[in-house]
């Protein structure tokens, strides 16, 4: 939205993989990581957009939100930072459901379908910005078993074990929507 004329101008764009902040260097939630990507942010100075009602560039207020929830979310969680010529990996600690990932708030008024969603796997990063190693945590959509998958081994583990603080990618599938049926009155 341009702060001087106030006109509203939408763009869609297609993804596959959201890669959201970190907000703390310690702990947070995947709702604080969404939220920090979420929030509305101000163009200024250098990064002012082109009105085209005002035909000059201005300063803009700019917000993402969801149009169309996805069958299959995935988050890329930002866990590399570069400050000048610093690198450093961020090692916070960041919680994420196993179940029920609501991402309501973040979706349209117009199509908000109260889509709920549940973590199918994870891939972790050992390692930092120059070089590590990845595992990953699938789940069995039949069983609901947790599996670990690390180069040739492959095992079983407690749901429990799912929850790490090396997780770099989350996918989340949705869950079913339906509508609850009343039952009709005899």
């Amino acid at each position: 939205m341009c702060l001087k004329c106030e006109n509203c101008t939408y763009r869609n764009e297609v993804f596959t993989v959201l890669s959201i902040p970190i907000p703390s260097q310690y702990k947070c939630s995947l709702q604080d990581c969404l939220q920090c990507f979420f929030q509305q942010d101000t163009l200024t100075w250098n990064n002012q957009i082109h009105c085209s009602f005002c035909e000059t560039k201005q300063e803009a207020a700019v917000r993402a939100s969801i149009s169309k929830a996805p069958k299959i979310m995935i988050f890329h969680l930002k866990r590399f930072d570069i400050l000048g010529t610093m690198k450093r990996k961020l090692r916070t600690d960041i919680h994420y459901p196993l179940t029920n990932l609501d991402l309501t708030p973040y979706i349209c008024p117009v199509f908000r379908k109260h889509p709920k969603y549940n973590l199918c796997a994870v891939v972790n990063h050992f390692g930092d910005l120059d070089g590590g190693h990845y595992t990953a945590f699938c789940k069995n959509s039949v069983t609901h078993a947790w599996f670990s998958f690390d180069d040739t081994r492959v095992s079983e583990i407690p749901d429990t074990s799912v929850q790490t603080a090396t997780a770099y990618l989350l996918f989340y599938s949705c869950q079913p929507f339906s509508i609850p049926i009343e039952k009709c009155k005899s």
